[in-house]
């Protein structure tokens, strides 16, 4: 897994920057977004979504800053962009989120109030509508004893893991309307989290 990461981070700043030089003959241009989205706890890949469980809604705030890369004949831009996530999950969201990864919660202590999570990716907005990037992030839950499948106690306050996003932006003057899906694995995680969500961004 971390050679396949690598190669798609080196593939991805290999196409950037072989069209940066191009980009700034064309004028250039840096896009820079920001703005809040409502994402959905969905759990493992291979979860069946039978139900809508509100207690697994969840906040975030993501931002956007791109440089162009080319321009087409009707104007759409494409852009080689760092996207930055930070949000918080609930209480319930984390406990599924544990209990997921093959955790047992042996002795739950006070979890941290706003259970913040952080990630960033590179990648690229293309025709600035499609959304292809990959990334990083690290989850907080404050400190619990946990127990893994082999009986095996041990403390842990945060999971590290790799991040891939894949989505769509519909413009809407200066504000875009986005629909992403997060894709959360590796490291720390045994089982890949899907984690979809939507929200609104405006454009500096």
């Amino acid at each position: 897994m971390k050679t396949f990461v690598f190669t798609l981070y080196t593939l991805i700043l290999f196409l950037g920057f072989s069209t940066l030089v191009m980009a700034q003959k064309e004028g250039g241009g840096i896009k820079v977004q920001l703005g809040g989205a409502v994402n959905y706890y969905l759990g493992p890949g291979n979860q069946s979504f039978d139900k809508f469980e509100e207690n697994h809604l969840n906040w975030q705030l993501d931002g956007l800053v791109g440089i162009k890369l080319a321009e087409s004949k009707d104007h759409k831009k494409t852009y080689l962009g760092v996207y930055g996530s930070a949000g918080s999950l609930n209480r319930t969201t984390i406990t599924s989120m544990i209990q997921d990864q093959k955790f047992t919660i042996v002795n739950e202590t006070e979890q941290n109030r706003y259970n913040l999570h952080y990630q960033w990716e590179v990648g690229f907005l293309i025709a600035e509508v499609l959304r292809v990037s990959t990334g990083s992030g690290t989850q907080y839950f404050g400190n619990q004893l946990l127990a893994n499948s082999n009986g095996t106690s041990l403390q842990r306050d945060h999971f590290d893991y790799y991040s891939s996003t894949a989505g769509v932006q519909l413009k809407l003057g200066s504000v875009a309307w986005t629909i992403n899906c997060n894709l959360l694995y590796g490291k720390d995680l045994d089982r890949t989290i899907v984690r979809p969500s939507t929200g609104l961004a405006l454009t500096f």
